[in-house]
């Protein structure tokens, strides 16, 4: 009988060799969400009676950080590729955080908004183009702002928002709301906090389950024996 070549040999995700590292990239993408959101939050706090425009791109690059590392939990989760090996991996990681409440950890719209940014814009830019209203907007982008409020008007195919520091109501492109912590972009949303919340929910349940020895990252040996 010939032999199987290792490319053919069958093996389930819990008998592979490198599994460690997945539950590792998991911990340290869940860390980075928490202490990304950390700096976002504390960079951009926001007192009741304070009202601010920014349109610093540290703060955005900071977002864009959390909802890649978000995106990358996701991949872990969730495969989309039907081959064994990645359902398998995908089925079991699902099944550790089997229980716990994730919502905006598998909020993937507002991530595809930004991925795919110039698609979704195209279709925001037919949307404003062919609508017709005697009453004028501004479209904001790539700002953080400290409040805002919903401005309904009757026969608008989209929402708009009042701000204390425009006169006219304006419509989110890339848009943080700081005092909300929530980013939006055209019609869609995120609130950070959760995300955030929800990150810090998968670190530390994975440690309580003692997944691994360390309680930390910056305590991890780089590296594994493989025999």
């Amino acid at each position: 009988m010939p032999k199987i070549r290792n490319e053919e040999k069958k093996f389930t995700f819990v008998d592979s060799k490198l599994q460690d590292i997945f539950i590792r990239e998991l911990f340290y993408l869940c860390y980075h969400i928490e202490k990304t959101a950390d700096s976002l939050f504390s960079e951009y706090q926001v007192r009741s009676d304070e009202v601010f425009f920014s349109s610093k791109m540290e703060g955005l690059d900071l977002v864009y950080s959390l909802l890649s590392s978000a995106a990358k939990v996701q991949e872990l989760i969730i495969s989309y590729d039907k081959t064994t090996l990645h359902l398998d991996r995908a089925n079991h990681i699902k099944s550790i955080l089997k229980g716990l409440n994730l919502n905006e950890v598998y909020n993937k719209k507002v991530r595809n908004t930004v991925e795919h940014f110039s698609e979704y814009l195209d279709e925001a830019n037919r949307k404003h183009t062919l609508f017709n209203s005697s009453q004028r907007y501004f479209v904001a982008f790539n700002m953080i702002i400290s409040h805002w409020e919903p401005f309904n008007l009757a026969g608008f195919p989209f929402k708009l928002y009042k701000t204390h520091q425009l006169d006219l109501p304006l419509y989110p492109v890339r848009i943080y709301i700081a005092s909300e912590k929530r980013f939006y972009n055209m019609d869609w949303s995120i609130n950070l906090d959760s995300l955030r919340n929800e990150a810090h929910l998968i670190k530390e349940y994975l440690s309580s389950q003692k997944l691994f020895k360390e309680k930390s990252p910056e305590d991890w040996v780089s590296g594994l024996i493989v025999c």
